[in-house]
């Protein structure tokens, strides 16, 4: 039972790790401006009534900004779904961009490597365990190894926040 202790201080280790910061973007963008910098990325914003959205930008007209909703603070001011929000409400649009190097490596990998290792321990230990085990101890290996990697790697893929102000003619705050 060596081995699925350091398998489980793996996990609970993993989990530990800090996410990281990641890098921060300020733009200052007029509205005519806008439209290439948003188009079909899911952005978060204040509105000035202060009802906070989150959605995925379907369009940038000269009066209001198209989006499908997927996230209200109030869904009697801005409801999911699709919808145009008036340029006017709008001053800053924030929008996250993460990496997937290591949610790439780590979810195949980890598992790899947890049953390779205890493979080696196996081996090493002389250790013959029953054909009924092995399957059932693999899978579950392999499934906690592969959950674990992705949100491992998650935390570990580096983030980038944009904050776009818009000048000239947004909302004032």
């Amino acid at each position: 039972m060596g081995h699925l202790s350091l398998v489980v201080a793996l996990l609970v280790t993993a989990g530990q790790i800090p996410a990281r910061a990641g890098e921060r973007i300020k733009l200052r963008l007029p509205w005519s401006e806008l439209g290439p910098a948003v188009a079909d990325r899911k952005i978060s914003m204040r509105l000035s009534s202060g009802t906070a959205v989150e959605g995925k930008v379907l369009g940038v007209e000269p009066e209001a900004l198209r989006l499908h909703v997927t996230w209200s603070t109030d869904d009697k001011v801005v409801r999911k779904g699709k919808t145009s929000i008036p340029r006017s409400s709008i001053s800053v649009i924030r929008m996250g961009r993460y990496s997937k190097h290591w949610r790439l490596l780590l979810t195949p990998g980890l598992p790899a490597a947890l049953l390779g290792g205890m493979a080696v321990g196996v081996s090493m230990h002389h250790y013959s365990p029953a054909p009924q085990q092995i399957v059932p101890i693999g899978i579950g290996v392999t499934l906690g190894g592969t959950i674990a990697g992705y949100y491992l790697g998650k935390r570990l893929d580096r983030r980038e926040l944009t904050e776009i102000t818009i000048v000239g003619g947004g909302a004032t705050r």
